[in-house]
């Protein structure tokens, strides 16, 4: 089966090695796949329905609205993708690209609108580890956030994120694929519909060690 991932703004939004989780990713698909990873940002050319997942992760508030007016002008395209249930992860900040606004240090910044949620400056930073219950694992998703902005309106996704049919948005770092191996096993199957073999041995020690904390 042939995987083709797109690592959306991978040199503006790459905070705290975020492309562990494509890393992460592309190891767990290509013992019984291939995987290609293409790598996108501002002024690429971008068919949205060349791929199968599209993943954007962390930046600076600074390189977050750099990336959002280029893709911005992609608004009809994903909403179309997101309805046909293609996945999208979008981990730290990107995800408040999908809101309606964002408000940044006296700015008020357009954002895509493809959700009704919209972020806000939270005037000092949130930092620290964070174990949160998730609707598609049966142990509790663990990570980082370290953000400077909170994400309000019809939040349903590890406690201040977000997700709709195969999008999900949220706060937290880590890399939240290479911490979590069941959340990654989830995301294996989303994309080949079918439960496959993957060593994830050292994740889930390393998991089990994290929990046991």
């Amino acid at each position: 089966m042939k995987i083709h991932i797109a690592h959306l703004y991978y040199d503006l939004l790459n905070l705290y090695g975020e492309n562990g989780n494509i890393k992460a990713l592309k190891n767990a698909l290509e013992k019984n796949n291939d995987v290609y990873i293409h790598f996108l940002t501002i002024d690429d050319d971008f068919n949205i329905n060349d791929y199968d997942f599209i993943y954007i992760g962390m930046g600076t508030e600074e390189n977050m609205h750099i990336a959002l007016k280029d893709f911005i002008k992609y608004k009809d395209d994903l909403k179309k993708y997101i309805e046909d249930d293609k996945i999208i992860l979008a981990t730290g900040n990107s995800f408040e690209m999908f809101g309606k606004f964002i408000n940044y240090k006296d700015k008020h910044i357009k954002a895509l609108s493809i959700f009704n949620y919209y972020t806000e400056d939270t005037n000092k930073r949130v930092v620290g580890e964070k174990k949160l219950n998730c609707p598609f694992t049966s142990k509790p998703i663990i990570g980082f956030e370290n953000r400077g902005s909170t994400t309000k309106g019809n939040l349903n996704f590890l406690e201040n994120g977000y997700t709709y049919k195969n999008f999900y948005g949220t706060y937290i770092i880590g890399p939240i694929l290479v911490r979590n191996p069941e959340l990654l096993r989830y995301f294996v199957y989303k994309l080949t519909n079918k439960h496959e073999k993957i060593d994830l041995k050292l994740e889930e020690e390393a998991y089990n060690r994290k929990e046991r904390e």
